[in-house]
């Protein structure tokens, strides 16, 4: 990395753990400040408190891989995986860190038997931030589904939103760290950069294109052997 992609990392990395901490901070003071606090409300911060940890948490790992992804130097430990071991805590973690008003995630085609050649923990990052970014960019109250194709030598996983799509010219540029087409929005713009390098890493590819009707399909593919 550059000096100023540096910067722009330690940047992101302040802005992005602002939030969660800030959440973490302003419910512990409360719970500590009020012992009389209803039940009810006691359990609602303590699942503000858990959330805002684990989007911490999963921030850090992935600041962490895009580093080792820059250095040339990620490790990947393959395995054979159904994809459900990989589908399932994705959209259980969306779920969860939406709270009470959860997004609608549709999957299809997540069958018992069908398996890949994968590393879990890189194959949930990945699958994990084309999640997320669906989630940000689409309409409130929208849907996303996640794909699961098998093809000759290889499954391929699509996320697809309703969100305002990708121009053609922008399509490779997206996957490029700290790009954004909005300027404006929130995020570290490193998730879509992160699933690109990490699924290549484990000998698949990801990309983008319309989707129609309007949207977009964002997909990765993993080889189903060794």
């Amino acid at each position: 990395m550059t000096t100023l992609s540096y910067l722009e990392l330690l940047g992101t990395l302040g802005h992005e753990l602002r939030r969660p901490l800030t959440v973490v901070r302003g419910a512990a003071t409360m719970l500590l400040s009020s012992p009389d606090i209803p039940e009810a409300s006691r359990v609602q911060m303590l699942e503000l408190i858990d959330r805002s940890a684990v989007a911490m948490s999963d921030l850090i790992e992935d600041l962490i891989t895009v580093c080792h992804l820059e250095a040339g130097d990620l490790v990947v430990d393959a395995e054979q995986l159904e994809v459900a071991q990989i589908v399932d805590p994705v959209v259980e973690g969306a779920r969860l860190q939406a709270g009470q008003q959860p997004r609608p995630i549709l999957v299809l085609g997540s069958n018992p038997g069908l398996a890949v050649h994968a590393d879990a923990e890189r194959a949930i990052q990945a699958l994990r931030a084309l999640v997320a970014n669906a989630i940000a960019f689409s309409p409130p109250g929208s849907r996303v589904e996640i794909s699961v194709r098998p093809e000759a030598s290889r499954v391929r996983f699509e996320v697809l939103d309703r969100g305002k799509g990708v121009p053609a010219a922008e399509r490779e540029a997206i996957f490029r760290p700290f790009h954004r087409l909005d300027k404006g929005a929130s995020g570290a713009g490193l998730g879509l950069h992160l699933a690109r390098g990490v699924v290549r890493a484990m000998g698949g590819d990801a990309g983008v294109k319309s989707r129609p009707g309007g949207g977009s399909i964002f997909w990765f593919t993993l080889s189903r052997r060794a």
